[in-house]
């Protein structure tokens, strides 16, 4: 297997701008490590890398998958959420990049950048989907990706965690020009000595040249476009101890015309997201200590046919944590967390030619508190043991979540684990607005999940397999008209995910991912039970990668059985020359299969001085099928036919050059 070399991340890191021409982070190796050799007992917390629920990303011995292998996914257009879609436990849904995390909705699964909520960090730029990615993968050091089983410190989160730190001060100078088919950029590494230094990166980007080459199947008035401007700093004051603060400003923009049943006409979009955040990490004997403290700002102004809807999503966060090295086999961890947001929702619209609109403002402080107690109990087993106790003025709610994992490791390259819990989430601002205005009291949404797992590794072979149940109760939904329901609904989960890894003949790796979930839910429109919109059964990928001749080649094939959706079987007279639609039973049908193949090539050229140049060519949908996003239907609705999703076969070069 090819090893991860500094090159490669070099190379990765470019690539990340430059091919979808947005942002997006880089994985990095985790701080544990296996200090035991393979003949050794497992009794030491540091020998354990395997939890239920936590796929291990980076350069560690624990790592699944290395830092080149995630970043150089065909398809993925180096987007860590589009990485992670290859990962088990996520349903490939559509062609966006939001997670849906073992049967639950994306908006269960969380972004953390150094430790602080980021709201934006799924872009939704159009009805069909999103082709942009979100966070700078030059500023990024390590991330942890959760799908079930989290650990007490997380709090406010129902399904999965994208844990993200970024990079602390630069060790030397350096300078990058990035050049893409969609994107122009810069990078700057300044060291400042003594532990301190800062990064900026700015990015400019359009996909008008990629639809120009391209085509697309939908007719966009405004292709997306945006820009992408973070800086970051860092101060190690002392061994063990630092400083850092990040600050990110993105923002963009898109319109096009489409034609589903909920709507049509003209769509646009205009998001703009901030974020600032300030981390302290230091050690005082056997006390870790961190803090972190941030700000957000989300605001994104939506325009259709029906009317206008502006949101915007404020929040200041803070949460102090420390850890108490009792012994090497006992660690106690505690935490308090405080967040203060604002949401604000504005409406407009013309109904039955009478002008309406409306604004109002909801606000919320949320306080929480952890205890953990991580402990080998016997030789090869660990047990983390906690829980934590949240208050939301909001949802005027006091809630408690007692949570447990269980590992064991019969054999260096054999172990078994269980995870499971209480998990509590409020919902955002918008849920408790219904359409006119008025206040919904709702309570906190409550889930239960168990997460059972068992990995085989031998030599460069991995083999896991999970098994997992979650139940939901408090549901906030919407309906088909994406307007909150006032009842709460409930739920459930359970599926089995399948991830294999090992070397090929001819020099290729491969890695294949197979996830099942039955998901079920009641329908907001109906009060039935039904299956989840994003209840996407069968989930598969495959990844082949080898080097040839310098080029690094990787080459993937993604599946999805159809995504479930209300059929439309007859419709009304509206009285006023129109037709209204009379809906099925709730999610009875669904659409076709989704597939795509993709490839990627990429190699990196060493000149003279400590330059390199980068070069690379991209093939998203090499094959150029029209997967299916929703159904369009004539007025009357006696006819119907499939809506394709954004883009055709996609054809992206770029280079990148970098002055150490």
């Amino acid at each position: 297997m090819k090893r991860a070399t500094h090159a490669d991340l070099i190379a990765l890191c470019s690539i990340s701008v430059l091919l979808a021409g947005w942002s997006t982070p880089l994985f990095a190796a985790e701080t544990e490590k296996a200090e035991a050799s393979a003949d050794e007992p497992v009794e030491r917390l540091a020998d354990f890398t395997v939890t239920a629920g936590r796929m291990p990303v980076g350069t560690s011995p624990g790592a699944i998958l290395n830092t080149v292998e995630v970043l150089s996914t065909p398809g993925a257009t180096a987007d860590i959420n589009r990485s992670l879609q290859t990962f088990p436990g996520v349903q490939q849904v559509d062609e966006g990049n939001a997670l849906f995390v073992r049967g639950g909705d994306s908006i269960e699964t969380a972004t953390l950048v150094n430790g602080i909520r980021y709201p934006a960090a799924t872009r939704i730029n159009a009805p069909t989907g999103s082709f942009s990615g979100t966070l700078d993968p030059m500023q990024t050091r390590s991330i942890t990706f959760l799908n079930g089983g989290l650990g007490a410190q997380y709090g406010n989160v129902l399904s999965g965690v994208v844990d993200l730190a970024t990079r602390s001060a630069p060790t030397s100078s350096s300078a990058t020009l990035n050049l893409g088919l969609g994107a122009l950029g810069a990078t700057g590494n300044v060291a400042l000595g003594h532990g301190t230094g800062f990064r900026a990166t700015a990015v400019r980007s359009s996909v008008t040249p990629v639809v120009g080459l391209n085509g697309s199947r939908h007719d966009f008035e405004e292709e997306p476009n945006g820009h992408d401007l973070s800086l970051a700093a860092g101060w190690t004051y002392r061994p063990g101890g630092e400083l850092r603060t990040y600050m990110l400003d993105q923002q963009n923009r898109v319109s096009l015309r489409v034609d589903l049943p909920d709507l049509k006409g003209l769509y646009a979009s205009r998001v703009h997201s901030r974020l600032g955040t300030l981390t302290w990490n230091d050690q005082f004997g056997n006390w870790r200590w961190t803090g972190n403290a941030g700000c957000n700002d989300l605001r994104r102004d939506e325009e259709t046919s029906l009317g206008k809807i502006s949101t915007q999503n404020s929040q200041k966060q803070i949460n102090v944590s420390t850890t108490y090295d009792v012994s090497g086999k006992v660690a106690l961890t505690g935490g308090v967390d405080y967040t203060a947001s604002r949401f604000s929702l504005e409406k407009s619209k013309t109904e039955a030619g009478v002008f309406r609109s409306f604004r109002r403002e909801l606000e919320d402080t949320r306080c929480g508190g952890y205890v953990q107690a991580d402990a080998v109990v016997i030789r090869h087993v660990r047990a983390v043991v906690g829980g934590r106790v949240d208050h939301s003025a909001l949802a005027d709610e006091t809630t408690v979540d007692p949570r447990i994992s269980l590992s064991w490791e019969p054999r260096r390259d054999l172990s078994f684990s269980v995870a499971g819990g209480t998990y509590h989430q409020v919902p955002d601002g918008y849920y408790f607005l219904d359409s006119e205005g008025r206040r919904i009291r709702r309570p906190a949404i409550r889930a239960q999940d168990a997460v059972a797992a068992v990995e085989y590794r031998h030599d460069l072979q991995v083999l896991r397999v999970e098994a997992y149940q979650k139940q939901y109760s408090a549901l906030a939904q919407t309906d088909r008209n994406h307007l909150p329901t006032a009842n709460s609904g409930f739920g459930s989960a359970r599926g089995a995910d399948f991830f294999f890894k090992t070397p090929l003949p001819g020099e290729f790796t491969g890695r294949l991912t197979y996830s099942y979930v039955d998901a079920d839910r009641t329908d907001p429109n109906t009060g039935l039970m039904a299956t989840a919109p994003w209840g996407v059964t069968h989930s598969v990928s495959l990844v082949l990668e080898r080097t040839i001749c310098g080029w690094h080649a990787s080459l993937g094939w993604r599946y999805a059985s159809g995504r479930p959706v209300t059929p439309i079987v007859s419709a009304t007279p509206a009285g006023i020359g129109g037709w209204l639609p009379v809906y099925g039973e709730p999610y009875s049908d669904r659409f076709r299969t989704f597939q795509r193949v993709d490839a990627l090539l990429y190699r990196v050229w060493f000149l003279k001085a400590g330059r390199s140049v980068t070069t690379y060519i991209s093939v998203n949908n090499l094959f150029n099928r029209a997967n299916v996003y929703g159904y369009s239907y004539s007025d009357d609705y006696s006819r119907r036919w499939n809506s394709p999703s954004l883009f055709n076969r996609i054809l992206y070069v770029g280079a990148m050059i970098n002055f150490n």
